[in-house]
């Protein structure tokens, strides 16, 4: 049976980097999304852009950095770091060099490598930017135990993991009955150009439940600094359409965000952890 897993793990993982390799529109499209308002700003939740504000310093590592435009963001904000971006596919890193080198970004450096064996020394990196990304990859306990190797000690891991899945899976009763798990999907990796809903419904190849990731950060080492599963944006998505009960019960759930089980509500979940 192990062995049968290890066998569709692996022929997953094949079929989800080929889907990467030359999908030049995948990576227009995040470019497009994610910098919507140019360099100076970048499109991510308030929650998770003020996290890397507040520690980036020294080497940071954008994990899944696509086709680079966080890690510009990263780099333009703090021309004292050293910013690097890492990816499977070398369309989207070349993407990235080639935007990067336009703009004159000195202090931003791509490599092309797979998270579960991330080329880089031991203990190299003050801080690791996982954006959107742990989602797509196969084997998620194996990315989290490199991040815990290339990271220097006190350095932070921001992690931001979205899922489509309805809020029930993630809420306090699968919480309290300790019945959440890492979720396997078979993703159809079709892309339709000018759908941003379809790269994420189509290419999510897991869904990580929020207490599931936190126990995995702690089994592999980390301390958890801060996180929730209910950010900022939730209320700033069509919030005026909803029903007024339902507003209500948004801005009530919004206000305890961080306390259990209402941080195990939302379908987002935006983590930080330190390596002691």
């Amino acid at each position: 049976m192990k062995a049968k897993k290890g066998i569709i793990k692996e022929n997953m993982e094949r079929k989800v980097t080929k889907a990467f390799q030359n999908n030049v529109t995948y990576f227009e499209m995040m470019r497009e999304h994610n910098l919507k308002t140019g360099l100076d700003d970048v499109n991510i939740e308030t929650d998770v852009k003020s996290l890397i504000l507040n520690n980036l310093n020294g080497n940071v590592l954008d994990a899944g950095g696509g086709e680079g435009s966080i890690s510009m963001w990263m780099a333009k904000n703090n021309p004292d770091v050293q910013v690097f971006s890492i990816d499977i596919p070398p369309i989207g890193v070349r993407m990235g060099r080639e935007l990067s080198n336009k703009l004159n970004i000195n202090n931003e450096n791509f490599l092309i490598g797979n998270l579960r064996k991330i080329p880089v020394s031991n203990n190299s990196f003050d801080l690791i930017v996982c954006q959107s990304v742990l989602e797509h990859v196969i084997g998620v306990l194996d990315v989290l135990k490199e991040f815990y190797r290339i990271l220097k000690k006190g350095g932070k891991l921001i992690i931001r993991v979205g899922n489509s899945e309805s809020l029930l899976h993630f809420s306090f009763l699968g919480w309290f009955l300790r019945k959440n798990r890492i979720n396997t999907k078979n993703p159809t990796l079709i892309l339709r150009p000018g759908s941003f809903e379809n790269h994420r419904e189509n290419f999510d190849t897991c869904s990580i439940p929020s207490y599931v990731l936190i126990n995995q950060l702690k089994k592999v080492g980390f301390s958890v600094q801060s996180y929730t599963t209910f950010p900022e944006y939730v209320l700033q998505r069509d919030f005026n359409e909803l029903p007024l009960i339902k507003r209500i019960a948004m801005k009530l759930l919004f206000k305890f965000r961080k306390f259990p089980p209402i941080c195990h509500l939302g379908g987002t979940t935006i983590v930080m952890v330190s390596k002691s």
